[in-house]
């Protein structure tokens, strides 16, 4: 009967045990929870909704990959207008060099023809890539204002 006794004790206290623990755990995921649901209505106080959040985020990666795609076309056209003009000189001097001046003249038109495309190309691609810049200002303006709107929530959470 002791020996029953003491078995029943040991287990006894080792359900004590488990019981304590499993109450600990279950306070720290409700203190989680609690968590989570403030940090959710602070989000979403404002009138923004996680989807709201996801479109932005979205824009924001779109609005990267186009920068990137337009930083890399300007740098081709740079180095297309490089090309042509390399070409130009390397034309004039075989020009120079041979006394053709009917086949010159036409050279030199369609190197002033490609000079002008080039630039323009260069032009567009420097217009987009400033309409970018614009547009990514814009974008760290309203994180920047989401930051403080969540920053003001947080205060009066706190209050």
């Amino acid at each position: 009967e002791k020996q029953t006794s003491a078995s029943v004790k040991t287990e006894a206290s080792k359900v004590k045990l488990q019981y304590q623990k499993a109450r600990g755990e279950r306070n720290t995921f409700k203190q989680k929870a609690d968590s989570l649901a403030k940090e959710m209505s602070r989000i979403c106080r404002n009138g923004l909704g996680i989807n709201d959040i996801e479109h932005i985020i979205l824009d924001h990666q779109s609005l990267s990959s186009e920068v990137e795609e337009l930083r890399s076309q300007k740098k081709k056209a740079l180095q297309d207008v490089e090309d042509f003009r390399d070409a130009y000189r390397q034309t004039l001097q075989v020009q120079i060099r041979a006394g053709t001046d009917g086949e010159a003249l036409r050279a030199i038109q369609r190197n002033v023809e490609l000079e002008k495309i080039m630039t323009e190309t260069t032009e567009y691609l420097n217009a987009k890539q400033m309409q970018l810049e614009s547009v990514q200002d814009a974008n760290r303006a309203l994180t920047e204002e989401l930051r403080l709107m969540a920053d003001r929530c947080r205060a009066q959470n706190d209050i």
